[in-house]
């Protein structure tokens, strides 16, 4: 009984260090799947042909890479610039120009070609310069930095004009080993970190386009689905600054602009809806209100849920979800409200919501998507 305790003391030090080890496994590669979902959710919301030809993706600017082009070719105009430099760029910004305005915008391929341009126009370069065949400066490796730093300037103006991050991360990179291939040097560690903080601008500025998208596409199609039409209300005079055509079908008024936001509730909701508009999105403020509308045309009330689903400094967004249904306008008896009618009715139609305040975001960074 004594030299039990001593032979297993050995066995539960073991397996004490393989769960450790089991956990700080588990944790590695849980951090790295973690990052390869979010990678393939960047990718697959950035190639979207929704996202592509939205304004989020910023291609409509694609013209500025022609345009780039078409400077880097007027320098070349410049006295002691070699003859092959010209065509070749010439040519990059005629074939640029081409795919600008043949290639669609929903599909990569314009990324594609300016991106195999580019890497073929430097790699010209460098090869000229290390044969012998030009010389700016007089010293190789000078000529072969501000070569690469022309090109960066290049990839900048392909990161605005839209061009994909992964394209300007495969061009800067092939450029990279170009350089590196050409002649390794203290050049080349500068040109490393100007390639990576232009990779790393790319892929921040693709991943809030993407995600500024999801959420607008998510926030567009909760309103579609779940609400009965929306409105913009001037904060400070609570009037009504614009309201969606469901909007105007529900209360059967074509002239809801201008009005105020109030005239389209009851009177005992009336503030509510005031102090919706007012303190909505503060900590510990609810974004919703469950009212009684009333439409003054055909003299029926409904009962309605109001959510303030965006809130700025002047103006407030407003998305009405109808609970209850048409009912003539008539005075309640029994000292009941129309409100506390319209709140006990709304609850059953709660269900399983876990807050009074729904929003797009549901725990993912590309809601949309998934």
């Amino acid at each position: 009984a004594r030299t039990r305790p001593a032979l297993e003391e050995p066995l539960l030090t073991q397996a004490l260090g393989w769960s450790r080890t089991y956990k700080f496994f588990h944790r590695l590669f849980g951090v790295r799947h973690s990052v390869l979902l979010e990678c393939q959710m960047l990718w697959e919301t950035s190639t979207l042909p929704q996202y592509l030809i939205s304004s989020y993706s910023r291609r409509h600017l694609r013209l500025l890479v022609p345009v780039c082009y078409s400077m880097l070719w007027a320098a070349c105009l410049l006295p002691g610039t070699a003859s092959s430099d010209f065509f070749s760029t010439g040519s990059c910004f005629l074939a640029s120009l081409l795919a600008c305005v043949f290639c669609r915008k929903e599909n990569l391929m314009f990324d594609v070609l300016v991106v195999a341009l580019d890497i073929v126009l430097a790699g010209l370069q460098f090869w000229a310069i290390m044969s012998g065949y030009e010389q700016y400066s007089g010293t190789p490796p000078v000529d072969l930095f501000f070569i690469f730093i022309g090109h960066a300037v290049l990839a900048l103006f392909m990161l605005i004009s839209g061009v994909h991050a992964v394209c300007i991360c495969a061009q800067l990179s092939s450029i990279l080993a170009l350089l590196l291939a050409a002649s390794p040097n203290f050049f080349v560690a500068v040109a490393g970190i100007t390639a990576c903080m232009c990779i790393a601008a790319a892929i921040s500025i693709d991943a809030l386009s993407s995600l500024a998208f999801a959420a607008m596409h998510a926030k567009h199609t909760l309103l579609k689905e779940t609400a009965n039409g929306m409105c913009v209300v001037d904060i400070e005079s609570g009037r009504i600054r614009h309201a969606s055509s469901p909007l105007l079908d529900l209360f059967s008024d074509a002239h809801l602009v201008g009005r105020d936001v109030t005239d389209l509730v009851s009177a005992d909701g009336r503030q509510g809806v005031g102090r919706l508009i007012q303190v909505a999105g503060e900590p510990g403020e609810d974004c919703a209100a469950f009212v009684q509308c009333k439409v003054e045309r055909t003299s029926r009330v409904f009962d309605c849920k109001v959510i303030c689903y965006m809130r700025t400094q002047t103006l407030a967004w407003l998305a009405l979800q109808q609970v209850g249904e048409m009912r003539d306008d008539v005075e309640r008896q029994g000292g009941r409200s129309g409100a506390e009618d319209a709140a006990e009715e709304a609850s059953s139609h709660k269900g399983s919501e876990a807050s009074s305040c729904p929003t797009p975001w549901v725990g993912h960074p590309f809601p949309s998507v998934l």
